[in-house]
């Protein structure tokens, strides 16, 4: 196998004029593949393939590779969170530090994109003092001024992963394992967040490099609940638990009595579900004791935007529950391939319908959808809420990855490093504790505001315990 290195001098897609005469990027065809050579084909009879990596730096060459990116990931039966606009949207809004920068890897064979590793660089630093740098995924979680610690780890992605045509994986590892294998200077460590168990980095990049001599660990982050998209809404209901099918009659019984699904089917419509859904999510969540996910002013903005390009490309779902004329839930999901993915959701919990669950109407509306669409699966993403348990039929998980890159430094600096860096991690918790003291105060005041955090870190430490014993015990 072949390979070469070159950096992206200029866009190297064929524009086009669009319909108001801008230039627009003209889409990849099949056809640029060489004769003969199909989807996962060899490029040459002897089945050797002459591989190039390309390095892309700049905004400007990023903007230049949406379509080619994303007739990849949809060959390479990617996720919604692997996609172009999320991924580029992502960098827009998250980017934040000027220590970071692009380090995307396109893979070409011949001028045709067969893998993208979306990468980027990122100084690693411990009390002002640079430490090394990291190499991360676009979309992974990263921190914020407002809230350090509560929402950085969590990120926007619940998914990522390189994309890889389908039968060039091993070409691709091994010209990427050889690539790294001559430059490693350029970071200390390589970090890869919420991996699926299935994908190609846990199943094959991690062993290989394990072989090469590298330290990885990997270790489970979430589990992510799914459901088996059935023939019909009652196939479904015979198969969950009798409470949760009680649960599912009484919902159907309150629609079209007590509140109404609503789908947003316009910019303007689904601009307004969004505002409202922010409001509802913030409230709850504050009042349990949580910042909620829109406490980090970016993801607002990022969602923002997203939202209208999804829905210009069939790739949003959205739909409200009104009792009378005022909304009391919304729920946002995201379609790509054949997978239907549970993202966002609110509902008023001081409305008087909110004990007839109309959060869940909305779970079975999707669900609805999804049948009617001919979908596979609905993905209920990361987390192990208990609705998600009760109308979920299997459950896979993501996987966080540390890559450890040999660097020679001398025993004093090593214990230097783990000095500050044990200091910088003593304060990110402190951070955190007081952003959730403040939430309670907020909500409560001072003095109740007290007695309520002291009682919401007991409860989470309590479940934790619970959740362990449980593991244990299976």
């Amino acid at each position: 196998m072949k390979w070469v290195y070159e950096h992206i001098k200029a866009p190297d897609l064929p524009f086009t004029t669009g319909e108001k005469g801008e230039m627009v990027p003209r889409l990849p065809s099949p056809a640029r593949l060489p004769d003969g050579v199909g989807l996962g084909a060899a490029a040459t009879p002897g089945g050797e393939r002459t591989l190039s990596i390309r390095l892309v730096t700049t905004e400007e060459e990023f903007a230049s590779l949406r379509d080619a990116w994303d007739v990849l990931a949809s060959e390479s039966q990617s996720t919604i969170f692997q996609t172009f606009d999320w991924q580029y949207l992502w960098w827009k809004y998250y980017r934040g530090d000027p220590g970071r920068s692009l380090h995307i890897l396109v893979v070409q064979e011949q001028g045709h994109v067969v893998g993208i590793f979306p990468f980027f660089l990122e100084q690693i630093t411990a009390c002002g003092v640079r430490t090394g740098n990291r190499l991360r995924m676009l979309g992974c979680g990263v921190p914020t001024g407002g809230y350090p610690a509560l929402l950085s780890d969590f990120g926007v992605s619940d998914y990522l992963a390189p994309l890889i045509l389908p039968g060039y994986h091993k070409d691709i590892i091994r010209t990427m394992t050889e690539y790294y294998g001559k430059d490693q200077a350029l970071f200390d460590e390589c970090l890869l967040e919420h991996v699926p168990a299935s994908d190609v980095i846990i199943r094959e990049i991690v062993p290989e490099l394990e072989k090469l001599g590298y330290h990885c660990s990997t270790v489970i982050a979430d589990l992510c609940p799914r459901i088996n998209v059935p023939k019909s809404i009652e196939e479904y209901k015979q198969k969950l638990k009798p409470q949760t099918r009680r649960q599912v009659n009484q919902v159907q019984k309150a629609l079209g009595t007590l509140y109404d699904i609503v789908p947003m089917n316009t910019a303007g419509e689904v601009d307004s579900a969004f505002q409202q859904l922010v409001s509802m999510h913030q409230q709850r969540w504050n009042e349990m004791g949580y910042p909620g996910l829109f406490a980090d002013s970016r993801f607002e903005l990022f969602q923002r935007e997203l939202l209208p390009k999804f829905l210009a490309h069939g790739k949003l779902w959205c739909k409200i529950v009104r009792a009378g004329d005022t909304c009391i839930a919304v729920r946002i999901g995201y379609v790509f391939g054949k997978k239907m993915y549970d993202y966002l959701s609110g509902f008023d919990v001081h409305s008087p319908e909110a004990r007839r669950r109309p959060g869940n109407a909305l779970l079975l509306a999707m669900i609805g959808d999804a049948v009617s669409m001919g979908l596979e699966t609905v993905d209920l993403l990361r987390g192990d809420e208990a609705y998600k348990n009760d109308f979920a039929d299997r459950q896979s998980s993501n996987f966080h990855v540390r890559i450890i890159f040999p660097r020679r430094q001398s025993t004093a600096r090593k214990v230097l490093y783990a000095v500050l860096h044990g200091i910088s991690h003593t304060h990110a918790l402190v951070q955190k504790e007081y952003a959730l003291l403040r939430i309670q105060f907020r909500v409560h005041g001072s003095f109740r505001g007290a007695v309520f955090f002291v009682r919401f870190r007991l409860g989470r430490f309590m479940g934790k315990v619970r959740s362990r014993n449980r593991k244990e015990l299976d």
